[in-house]
């Protein structure tokens, strides 16, 4: 699905003064010049997004056939602080999800005076944080966790991770392992 800040390349098959390459605004919208107006395509696979676009065209073209690519993703990253072997932020690979083991991992594991029984899992919203607690070892033992990043902010007793979206900067993410936390 496109996000904000992922860079497409948009164009009208056939119809080389359309092509655009464009930066998706963080409210969701790409500004297509050719239409003097902002569309709506955050959230939408790459076909809808096509789709939308060629209904957009019509009044222009008769049967547009519209092609969209993605130029570059938006970064995504996590920030891990506390007790695990490399504090700091954490990329997530493009197409990927990134779990609380993976992201743990990435950041060099948790160290051994790190509490892998208790990691808080909070989301910092405007309005409405929201905390949950995992035990990383269950997880190790291959229970699933359905939490993903980068909408989770993870907490361990000892380690902490903050989740940042840069493509949505106000929506703040922290993974904690322990009650040391570290910018």
């Amino acid at each position: 699905r496109l996000r904000p800040r992922d860079f497409v390349r948009i164009l009208v098959i056939n119809q080389p003064d359309t092509q655009i390459e464009r930066r998706i605004n963080s409210d969701g919208t790409v500004d297509i010049p050719f239409l003097k107006k902002l569309v709506p395509v955050a959230g939408l696979t790459l076909t809808q997004a096509q789709v939308e676009l060629a209904n957009q065209f019509r009044q222009y073209f008769k049967k547009p056939q519209v092609a969209i690519s993605i130029v570059s993703y938006a970064e995504r990253r996590v920030y891990v602080s506390g007790y695990v072997g490399k504090p700091g932020p954490v990329s997530i690979p493009p197409e990927e999800t990134l779990t609380l083991g993976r992201a743990l991992a990435m950041a060099g594991g948790v160290l051994p005076r790190g509490n892998r029984s208790e990691v808080t899992i909070k989301r910092a919203r405007p309005g409405s944080p929201m905390v949950i607690t995992k035990d990383v070892r269950r997880i190790d033992d291959g229970e699933r966790c359905p939490e993903s990043l980068p909408h989770h902010v993870l907490g361990v007793e000892g380690p902490a991770i903050d989740t940042e979206r840069v493509e949505d900067p106000p929506d703040r993410h922290r993974i904690g392992t322990g009650t040391q936390d570290t910018p």
